[in-house]
């Protein structure tokens, strides 16, 4: 039975953290962000020691989040036995803008950076779909797709040890919100008076960070997503005290979230973080570093020794005669040269962050610190052996990207419903027209997706490979030329088709002008004289 009572739901939500308690994953996440941020000494106090920090974890998770991350997402969605001209492949070319507005709405590319930081910092990313009824410029209510990004200690899966969202019983997402938000919420989902009295400010010590300095006036709110027996997704939205959202069938067929880890664990749907391992060799960089400074500091420059009955005043660095005590001619001062540290203790430093950097994946290259390079195509070389150790992280991005667009088409064609579109006619003039969303779910349709340099390699060669063919003239006409080309290919596709079909007109009109003109000019009017037959 699915529990949708808030006291029920929060004793899930108290054996979910405790198994992330059980697995460290708090202190993990929390230490991992104070690593890679340069709050490298958390808590620890050193008053004779300086504390350098050598932040080599940064740039290698800069770099790794640029080598997976590409700006490039290219969304193909196609029925299947359908051709240009059906009404289905027109449907799927609205879908298709929808989906565009959506990515271009809620700046994806920075929610896919973002989240693949937190995979490599936290060790997993989750985003979160819903649908937002906000006013649009007519002032009336509109729905519009949002997408959020929830940090790994908000999620709760009902069952731990299974990676998969899909199959979950349940899913928990975590919220800390203002109280006046979430009283204003449930009033608009008909709460009575009594059940927003419930709603009172509460504490959170275990899953949010920098907890210590959170200003008060917040509550914890859960979102509990489950799917029922028909296989569609349910949810409700509670407090401790009270119901802000009352069980809802939503219809979907999809969990609204997205999920990725950057290693996965057996048994377990939290995965290994890239930092978590090299936070030990972090340390020793440090700490390495502080004594090799120490030592410079301490021993850099000469020590003199001398005589303390000789100087029982102390050694003065005074210019001008020095008074001592008995015999001048015997020793009353030295130099001592000061030591010299090993060079082993650089050379294993300078060897620990190289090695470190090597296991990660990462080179001097490619970072950029490598200098004068002398085989430029050793170095293209290595880069792209780079590139081959985060195929297991990059294959997870690639899925993480799918399923969350795939739920968003989910979404869209069961809570959409009759709306305002922009799409092109067949004459490829941009028309704004009513759509119902809900038509959708008739077709049975295929979703490719291309992310990263290869949608542009592609794009370039197809439009290189038209280009061949309309010079060869395989390609009869200037229309069907333009209208293979992908949208990307040139600016206002459309409002080019409609520039093209009319000139194309004004051309036709000009010519059939011209001809009419050449007919009379060829034969004139003249009169119909009857030659008169000679008398019989």
């Amino acid at each position: 039975m699915i529990k949708t009572k808030p006291i029920d739901i929060f004793g899930e939500y108290n054996i979910c953290t405790s198994y992330n308690t059980n697995i460290g994953l708090y202190e993990t996440v929390e230490q991992n962000e104070n690593f890679v941020i340069g709050n490298q000494y958390e808590g620890i106090s050193t008053p004779d020691i300086d504390m350098p920090i050598f932040n080599i974890l940064k740039p290698v998770v800069a770099h790794m989040n640029s080598s997976l991350v590409s700006d490039d997402i290219s969304v193909n969605l196609e029925v299947i036995g359908a051709n240009d001209d059906n009404k289905a492949s027109v449907d799927m070319r609205i879908l298709n803008n929808e989906i565009k507005k959506f990515m271009e709405t809620n700046s994806v590319w920075i929610l896919n950076r973002d989240a693949v930081r937190n995979m490599a910092v936290d060790g997993d990313a989750c985003v979160h779909l819903y649908i937002d009824k906000c006013k649009g410029r007519n002032k009336k209510n509109v729905i519009e797709l949002r997408m959020e990004l929830i940090d790994n200690t908000n999620v709760l899966f009902g069952n731990p040890n299974i990676h998969d969202k899909e199959i979950q019983p349940y899913i928990i997402l975590v919220q800390r919100r203002l109280i006046e938000s979430v009283k204003a919420e449930a009033k608009a989902n008909g709460a009575t008076q009594d059940e927003i009295d419930l709603i009172q400010p509460d504490s959170e010590g275990l899953i949010h960070r920098a907890n210590n300095f959170e200003s008060s006036g917040k509550v914890t709110v859960l979102i509990k997503y489950w799917r029922d027996d028909n296989g569609e997704i349910n949810f409700t939205k509670v407090t401790e005290t009270s119901v802000i959202k009352k069980p809802t069938n939503t219809h979907y067929t999809l969990y609204p979230i997205s999920y990725m880890s950057w290693d996965k664990i057996k048994n377990s749907y939290h995965g290994q973080a890239l930092v978590t391992g090299l936070l030990p060799n972090q340390m020793f960089i440090n700490k390495a570093y502080a004594l090799d400074m120490k030592f410079v500091i301490d021993m850099a420059f000469p020590k003199i020794i001398y005589n303390k009955q000789a100087f029982p005043n102390g050694w003065s660095n005074k210019i001008g005669a020095i008074a001592v005590n008995g015999d001048v001619n015997t020793a009353v001062a030295r130099i001592l040269p000061s030591a010299e540290m090993s060079n082993q203790v650089m050379n294993l430093i300078e060897s620990t962050v190289n090695n470190t950097q090597l296991f990660m994946g990462v080179s001097q290259a490619s970072l950029g610190t490598l200098t004068a390079p002398e085989n430029t195509s050793a170095i293209i070389a290595q880069q792209q052996a780079n590139a081959v150790s985060l195929k297991i992280q990059q294959m997870a991005y690639w899925q993480f990207v799918y399923d969350y667009i795939h739920s968003a088409i989910d979404i869209m064609i069961t809570d959409y419903g009759l709306r305002r579109v922009s799409t092109t006619d067949a004459d490829g003039n941009k028309v704004v027209t009513d759509f119902d969303f809900s038509n959708l779910e008739k077709y049975d349709y295929t979703l490719n997706i291309d992310i990263g340099a290869g949608s542009h390699y592609s794009e370039a060669v197809q439009s290189q490979t038209l280009d061949k063919l309309f010079k060869m003239g395989a390609i009869p006409s200037t229309d069907i030329y333009v209208n293979a080309l992908s949208d990307n290919a040139v600016k206002d596709k459309s409002g080019l088709i409609a520039q093209i079909k009319a000139y194309k007109d004004k051309q036709a009109q000009m010519q059939a002008q011209m001809q009419a003109k050449s007919q009379a000019i060829v034969s004139p009017n003249v009169p119909n004289i009857q030659p008169q037959q000679p008398p019989m």
